[in-house]
């Protein structure tokens, strides 16, 4: 949690300091940090996506979303989907969930939920 101390204007030049996966833990120590992370603009240094095709089945793909050392895998046929999440290019299970829609939608809201915060 950042100092309460702090005038929101130095949070935020703090924040504003901060990568990708340093907010995401702020994001969730308080609900004022939250908030200052939620108001500051991001700007990523790397922001990459890509697409693989499964080698066993036509149908199955892995759409992967970098930004700075964060990824997003979302692994999926026609209406399933599992998303892993995970730091530096390995995947934290903890993080991994699926859900029962098409891949490229939940990407789609990955992706406008990103352009949110950005």
């Amino acid at each position: 949690m950042l100092c309460q101390n702090i005038p929101a204007r130095l949070k935020q030049k703090v924040v504003d300091l901060l990568d990708y996966g340093s907010r995401c833990n702020l994001r969730v120590s308080s609900k004022d940090d939250r908030d200052v992370v939620d108001s500051t603009k991001f700007v990523p240094e790397k922001l990459k996506i890509s697409e693989k095709e499964c080698d066993m089945s036509e149908a199955k793909s892995t759409i992967r979303l970098e930004i700075d050392s964060f990824s997003i895998w979302l692994t999926g046929k026609e209406n399933l989907t599992k998303i892993d999440r995970g730091w530096n290019g390995e995947i934290v299970e903890e993080l991994s969930e699926i859900k029962k829609e098409n891949r490229y939608e939940n990407f789609q809201k990955l992706l406008l939920k990103f352009s949110k915060e950005v």
